[in-house]
């Protein structure tokens, strides 16, 4: 391994470069799209509706972003950065079958939920509800915890 990095010095230093830029950039876009969620959002048994219409061209580009913010959650499950957080901005930039569902059940774990409605009070905005609830309750977090 040494060796290799002896002879990819050039290579090393990018891949560290560019874990140091993923790992900045996912805080922030993670840190943005947590902070812009309706407080209600996740409290209803399916999705709200959209309230706005947007063109063909928005609608690729979102989900270019979205499976690429998705790839990129699951590297950093590995690598640093925040890997479950940016697995759901991904997900949620999607326009795929079942996504709410899936949504809602990855911010309904305790830690994740906890951490969404902390970051949610930094910027006094009101914590975020999983079907009526803003706190895991202590089953939920016992189960979130196995």
């Amino acid at each position: 391994m040494l060796d290799w990095l002896k002879d990819n010095d050039a290579l090393a230093i990018w891949l560290t470069a560019a874990s140091v830029v993923m790992f900045v950039g996912s805080i922030f876009v993670a840190a943005i799209v947590v902070i812009r969620l309706p407080h209600n959002y996740f409290a209803h048994p399916t999705r709200p509706p959209r309230e706005r219409n947007r063109g063909v061209a928005i609608k690729v580009a979102k989900n270019i972003l979205g499976a690429f913010l998705f790839l990129a959650g699951l590297a950093m499950l590995i690598l640093p950065g925040q890997g479950v957080l940016m697995v759901l901005v991904g997900v949620m930039l999607l326009d795929v079958p079942g996504k709410y569902r899936v949504e809602k059940w990855l911010v309904s774990r305790g830690k994740v939920l906890k951490a969404m409605n902390w970051l949610r009070a930094k910027w006094d905005k009101q914590p975020l509800k999983v079907n009526g609830k803003s706190e895991p309750s202590q089953s939920d977090a016992a189960v979130a915890s196995t």
